[in-house]
């Protein structure tokens, strides 16, 4: 429960701590800092009275948040002659924040697994460990849904003045939905697991397939027969298809030195399969949600395509010109124009990771390396700094001299950069002393770590690992808190 003040300025809203806190100054006489809470002066001396007549309709209110989740969960594993392996499990979870009519989601998964290196025709073979395993299972997702997004709601909308009385006013602020359920996704999974030459050489490779059914998203609906111009609701769905690589070998292995060297690979692919439906009644043929910043959702396409426009030249007065694609002699800036053309997608189609390790006696070394590509950023940022219209007023950055462009009306695909990285995200040198002779300790280790130590990419901007979330945002760079580099010294000490 949070109470909300109302001020001249708009509505300030403080929860149950500010509160206790504006109770803490006041019953300590700091006054001063007390009405810091409250610009409305006639609320605070209202309250600090005890008396609540001389608050005004909307200075006070409160609103209540609460969700509840149930699940039941039940599994079965079964091993036959250590060689096949079978898992089956279910569960029906409850969530309070969907519609009267799906409450309920049912979730069930199988895997198999079939140990082949126990097998009496492998007895010979070059494998130390050989696994075939499979998968299919559907799990359910709620997040991002209030609690009440089922419901229809209602919201403040004003005071009208009524035989001389103030009335509040209300309007509907959310549409119902009964029929909101869980978004489910479907996953199938294969993979093997494997060993060889005495274990120093060991890895992993897996396929996988997932759709995900009855996308969560706020969708937008007609008026009428909506009361609202939009709704929670579950409407279409996307696919993501995968193929996951991980090696380690072991190149020198004895008692004075061990290189261990390691790394994986992820390979991505996903589509837009369906953004159309049906929602209470009312077919809605959705396409190109915007994503972020000229980056949409579109059937047929990845999560988070490019629809841009395209640059073109900048003028003799430096104003920006983009093509005309299709010559009709208008530039159109609609979602659907046809002068966009697609140009990638902001998720990266791939990721991998690179891991040494080297153990000489008592000194350990190892690192990690890391990256990803195959994405595009759109750079908000230096857009933002490089319209020479802004000098006097803000600071431009040193290309937009050289770009010589003055101003623009377009957000083209001038602005949209590679985003592959590389990073060296861990290093860490140790050292262990072991104190056989010592009454009281067994060990002393001494160790210095640095974390993104080093960044490389043709990436214009602070960092091009972004934040993919989703919404609005979605691969656009319009300024981020950089990452910090940092090196830390460490001392353990073991006690026998």
């Amino acid at each position: 429960m949070s109470l909300s003040y109302k001020n001249i300025f708009g509505v300030h809203h403080i929860d149950a701590l500010a509160l206790y806190e504006w109770q803490q100054q006041t019953y300590q006489g700091n006054f001063s800092q007390a009405r810091g809470f409250f610009n409305n002066e006639t609320t605070y001396n209202a309250l600090q009275a005890g008396d609540l007549s001389d608050v005004r309709p909307g200075d006070i209110s409160s609103y209540k948040n609460d969700r509840s989740l149930v699940s039941f969960l039940g599994r079965i594993n079964y091993t036959l002659m250590d060689k096949y392996l079978v898992s089956v499990s279910y569960r029906r979870d409850g969530s309070s924040v969907f519609g009267e009519n799906n409450k309920w989601g049912d979730f069930p998964a199988a895997s198999v697994a079939w140990r082949i290196d126990q097998e009496s025709f492998m007895e010979d073979g070059i494998f130390d460990q050989l696994k075939l395993r499979g998968g299919f299972g559907i799990t359910g997702n709620q997040q991002g849904l209030f609690p009440q997004q089922s419901l229809s709601l209602v919201s403040p909308s004003g005071i009208t003045y009524f035989g001389g009385e103030q009335i509040r006013n209300f309007q509907i602020s959310q549409n119902s939905n009964e029929d909101l359920k869980w978004e489910r996704k479907k996953q199938t999974n294969i993979g093997v697991d494997f060993s060889l030459f005495e274990s120093r050489l060991s890895g992993t490779i897996d396929a996988y397939t997932a759709t995900t059914d009855d996308l969560l998203f706020n969708y937008t609906v007609p008026q009428p027969p909506f009361p609202y111009n939009t709704i929670a609701a579950n409407v279409g769905s996307i696919r993501n298809r995968g193929l996951e690589f991980a090696l380690s070998y072991e190149i020198i292995r004895n008692n004075d030195l061990q290189l261990t060297l390691g790394g994986n690979l992820s390979l991505l692919d996903n589509e837009v399969l369906n953004l159309s439906g049906s929602i209470n009644g009312v077919d809605l043929n959705t396409n190109y949600i915007p994503w972020g910043s000229s980056s949409f959702l579109i059937e047929g396409e990845a999560i988070g395509t490019y629809a841009i426009l395209q640059h073109e030249s900048i003028n003799s007065v430096g104003v920006e010109v983009v093509r005309d694609v299709n010559g009709d002699g208008i530039i159109d800036q609609g979602s659907r124009s046809p002068d966009r053309v697609m140009e990638g997608s902001a998720l990266p189609t791939y990721n991998f990771a690179f891991n040494p390790t080297l153990r000489y006696r008592n000194f350990d070394f190892s690192m990690l390396w890391r990256g990803s590509g195959g994405n595009k950023i759109y750079n908000g940022l230096r857009q933002n700094l490089s319209l020479l219209e802004s000098l006097g007023s803000s600071n431009v950055l040193e290309s937009a001299v050289d770009l010589g462009l003055f101003t623009s009306q377009y957000g083209s695909d001038l602005w949209l950069e590679d985003g592959d990285f590389v990073r060296l995200e861990n290093l860490t040198v140790g050292y262990n002393m072991l104190l056989e002779e010592s009454q009281f300790l067994e060990s002393v280790r001494l160790s210095i770590t640095g974390t993104n130590l080093l960044l490389i990419t043709d990436y214009s901007g602070v960092d091009p690992e972004l934040n993919f979330n989703g919404g609005s945002g979605f691969g656009g760079d319009f300024g981020i808190y950089p990452r910090t580099s940092s090196v830390a010294l460490g001392l353990q000490v073991k006690f026998k």
